[in-house]
């Protein structure tokens, strides 16, 4: 499977099925702070353990930031 995230392309050769939880699983990713889009509509974290990757789609993983 191969997955544009963050603009960069991931190729997940071993794996034929995918779910958001399990993508930020295999880059190290915590999601309790996180947004995650899959082709530009944002995912609620609800679905993040339900919702299916198809290869060659988009996910932009976003992290809040402190500013001033």
């Amino acid at each position: 499977m191969i997955l544009k995230i963050n603009g960069e392309i991931r190729n997940f050769l071993e794996i034929d099925s995918l779910t958001i939880a399990r993508l930020l699983e295999l880059i190290d990713r915590e999601h309790k702070w996180i947004a995650v889009a899959v082709d530009n509509e944002v995912i609620p974290r609800n679905r993040f353990g339900t919702f299916p990757l198809l290869d060659g789609q988009a996910v932009e993983i976003l992290t809040p930031m402190q500013g001033g």
